[in-house]
């Protein structure tokens, strides 16, 4: 069968990568597809209103059920390692045989990326990857973006994987500058990923496509965004702790303040605070539709949601991080991101991390 050789693609696994799709098409004016797999609740919806924009060629919605066993457990990785030996056959359900690509857009590691990636570079031996910015996990260089397991490297390399061939890969992050390195990829090239242009028109069409409602935008002064117990079980006294945090900042608030729940929460707040309606809307996408932004308090135990707004709009609101209150000084992943956020600040008071409450009822006390 011939093949349908196209200039790019995007595979895409969360909102904050489609809207990273979008920004670096309309920047560079690309002919593109885009493959949105089903790891967060609403991405069928969010493929079905692309499509009434003319922004990617192809827009393919996947339901990738089958590969969201990580390799933790021996059956897990069983299964994994099979998938990876028969690559092209376990991914024939939803990619034609035919079609291959100059350039595939990436962002992470994921099992299901990494299986697109090998299948297409087989099919073109000279295509390049790009690994785009896909949060604070972008900078570190011992995140799931760039370090896999031990077992999971071994098996790429008895299979003869070569992924991430330096002089066939480049990286785009919206702070390149921030970025800690790995030695795999120290001698890529590392550029300033263009951000998306923010007016009218892009804001009605993001917001639509993600579901988001512009007449009502967060009014509240304070926002919470409560991460932590969104990927995985958080032990209680973690949990109990968080929301003390919350209930300090309740109060001091008087009430003006919202919560926004992770996707994919497996336990909500049990401080009584208003939720925020829509929990799969995406950060930067509320953000665009805040004239108030910099007036606003970002409250966080350590996600991406803290950084966007700087490092997307060039905006700085007053932000806390939680984890020294959490974790106390284990969090090193957590302290490294503070200091990144903290250095490209140029109102470095705004961005603080407390060590205990009283220190966080002082800050507080301040900003009334």
């Amino acid at each position: 069968m011939k093949k349908e050789m196209r200039e790019a693609c995007f595979v895409c696994t969360t909102p904050y990568q489609v809207i990273g799709a979008i920004s670096i098409v309309n920047a560079y004016k690309i002919d593109a597809d885009i493959y949105i797999l089903g790891m967060f609740d609403a991405y069928r919806e969010v493929a079905k209103m692309l499509r009434k924009y003319k922004i990617f060629l192809g827009i393919y919605d996947i339901d990738s059920a089958k590969f969201r066993a990580q390799d933790k457990t021996v059956k897990a990785f069983s299964i994994a390692s099979m998938q990876m030996l028969f690559a092209e056959r376990t991914l024939a359900y939803f990619l034609p045989s035919q079609i291959c690509y100059n350039k595939m857009y990436t962002s992470s590691r994921a099992h299901v990326k990494v299986l697109f990636q090998h299948v297409m570079q087989k099919r073109n031996p000279s295509m390049n990857i790009v690994l785009y910015d896909d949060g604070v996990g972008s900078y570190l260089k011992d995140s799931h973006i760039f370090k896999v397991s031990h077992l999971r490297k071994r098996l790429e390399k008895l299979l003869r994987w070569k992924l991430f061939m330096p002089e066939k890969t480049s990286l785009l992050l919206y702070c390149p500058e921030l970025a800690e390195r790995p030695c795999e990829f120290e001698k890529c090239e590392w550029a300033v990923m263009p951000r998306i242009k923010w007016d009218r028109d892009s804001r009605e069409m993001l917001c639509r496509v993600f579901g988001v409602d512009q007449q009502k935008t967060i009014t509240e002064k304070c926002i919470l965004f409560d991460e932590l117990r969104g990927v995985e079980k958080v032990a209680d006294k973690k949990s109990e702790l968080l929301d003390q945090c919350f209930l300090v900042l309740d109060e001091y608030m008087h009430g003006n303040i919202i919560c926004k729940s992770h996707p994919r929460s497996l336990k909500e707040t049990q401080t009584g605070i208003t939720l925020y309606p829509n929990s799969s809307a995406p950060a930067e996408v509320l953000y665009a539709v805040m004239p108030d932004l910099e007036e606003k308090i970002l409250v966080s135990y350590c996600s991406t949601a803290l950084f966007t707004p700087k490092i997307m709009f060039g905006k700085e609101p007053a932000v806390i991080m939680l984890h020294r209150i959490i974790d106390g000084s284990s969090n090193t992943t957590g302290e490294r991101l503070y200091q990144k956020l903290h250095s490209i600040y140029n109102k470095k008071s705004r961005v603080i991390a407390p060590n205990n409450l009283e220190q966080l009822r002082n800050y507080l006390n301040g900003k009334r």
